[in-house]
This record gives C-alpha cells, structure tokens and sequence, in this order.
C-alpha cells in the first residue's frame, strides 16, 4: 500500500506543527485535547465537564490489570460489582475502599458493556498485553476531563524533557482558574502525572522525565475511532490530537495505520486528496 501521499499528510503535518510549536516547557501549552461535546459522543461514553476522577486517583492501570485478566470476556457490571466488593478481587483493606475503588474504576472506564468505549477495550484487551496502557489511557481520556486539559503538557514535552508535576498544575489553573483550591489541584496534579507514568509517557518516581511510547496497531485503532466518534473525519484523522496522544505525528500516522488496516482493525484508502478511515470490524464485535 502507497502510504507516502505528499498533499494531504502535509497539510496534516503542517496543522499539528503549528499546534505543537506554540510551547515545549509544558508552561506556554497549546489547548490539549479538546473535545466538542455532541450526543454521538455522550452515547459512545465520553464524559464532560469539569470534574473527573483524577481529582482523587489515578488511572488504576493495575487494578483494570487484574480485574479484565481475572473476569471472562462476557462479564457484566453486577459481576465486576460482585468480585469487586462482595469477593475483593483487588485485595482491598475495607468495604468503603472496594465500594470507592470499583466507583472510581467505572467513572475511569464504565466496565458495562452497553458503553462503547469500554465494550472496545474489554475487546482488544486479550489481544494487545503491550497495549495494555495506551488503551486504559485512551479510555480514560475519553472519560476523564481533567485528564484531556493534561494532554497539552505531554503534546509540549519531548523525550529527555523534565516534567514536573507543577507543569500539570499549571495546566490545570489556565484551563479552570480558580475551580479547585490549591490543594486539591496539587492533588490532581500528582494523579495526572503519575497516570502519564503509568502509560508509559513519564518514567521516574521523583523527577519525571518524558519517554516516547510505542503505539500498538490497537491502541492506534482505539485511538483513531475515538478521533472518528468526537467528530474527526478523513484527513483530519492523520493530525488528530488522538493520535499525538500516542507520540504518533502527522508525518508517521500513515504506517501505524496502515499496520492497523493489514492486521483487518480498521480500513485505511487513500486517492489523492482523499483519506477514508473506517471501521467496520470493530463496529461488528462491538455490536453497532
């Protein structure tokens, strides 16, 4: 497959370039990862406003490790329920933990299949173990506003780059001055870090340093349909900022696509000008 069209990566190439340009220290950032709220996305998942999970905890990227391994691939919200709480499958100390644990993991991820966002993930996450992070990520930012507001530090950082939790603070305060004390932003701030760590962005416990990920053909697919389900269409796919989120560039997109469409998780056609994005594999073991 011809994945090198000069035109349409280059105006692709060209928009996010612009984006990124505006700040690399992670305290001149551009807007991160923006999504419009529409009734498409609501129904698919996402989640909006101005407040999320990350006000309290993190990703919980080992407890989705144990609780997806350890539950059959049909599992119901009562069944999590029931494991969670009633078993302690997480090995909690109390029942208000388990009780808060399993809210917050379904804030995080829904872990009921009547959401979409989370019938893909529990579908790739069998497939895809090297994956694993980058989509609990992805899922989580489909569902977590303060997450998204974070995207913009790691859009404006690079590997090697330092990247304090105070970068993520700062994010915070230009996106909503003002909505939480300082305490409970410092708060926020560590969670949203430490999440980044967990995907695989940060590596070090007490100074951060920002590392390059490596995008499986799943986690691109994830990616690119939640692009498609916040409203992002052909070309546009190429930049998206879903995209970015994996450290994948406008100027790269092509091939990690085109590894997706060979291993059937998607089709990937380009004419000329013209890039078609679908995903009919996916829609049909999700249900749609």
């Amino acid at each position: 497959m011809n994945i090198g069209h000069e035109t349409s990566l280059d105006r692709a190439a060209n928009a996010l370039d612009a984006i990124v340009a505006e700040g690399r220290d992670g305290r001149d950032v551009a807007s991160g990862l923006a999504v419009a709220p529409s009734q498409g996305a609501v129904a698919a998942g996402f989640k909006f406003g101005m407040n999320g999970p990350h006000s309290s905890r993190t990703v919980m990227l080992e407890d989705l490790r144990v609780l997806l391994g350890r539950s059959p691939p049909e599992a119901s919200l009562a069944d999590f329920r029931r494991v969670v709480v009633d078993e302690n499958l997480l090995n909690k100390k109390t029942g208000s933990t388990r009780r808060e644990t399993l809210r917050r993991l379904r804030e995080l991820y829904a872990l009921d299949a009547e959401t979409m966002v989370f019938r893909v993930l529990r579908a790739y996450w069998p497939h895809d173990p090297a994956g694993r992070p980058l989509l609990a990520l992805l899922v989580a930012l489909a569902r977590d506003p303060l997450l998204r507001i974070s995207t913009a530090v790691i859009f404006n950082s690079r590997p090697g780059d330092q990247v304090p939790a105070s970068f993520f603070d700062e994010a915070l305060s230009r996106a909503m001055p003002g909505h939480f004390s300082p305490k409970i932003q410092a708060a926020t701030a560590r969670h949203i870090a430490s999440s980044w760590e967990q995907s695989g962005h940060l590596t070090g416990r007490l100074r951060k340093t920002r590392s390059a990920v490596r995008p499986t053909p799943w986690a691109v697919t994830l990616a690119l349909f939640l692009a498609y389900l916040a409203g992002e269409r052909g070309e546009y796919l190429l930049s998206s900022r879903w995209l970015l989120s994996l450290d994948i560039r406008p100027g790269d997109a092509g091939k990690y696509i085109a590894s997706a469409h060979r291993l059937g998780l998607l089709n990937f056609i380009r004419s000329g000008s013209v890039v078609q994005i679908t995903f009919p594999a996916l829609l049909k073991a999700t249900g749609e």
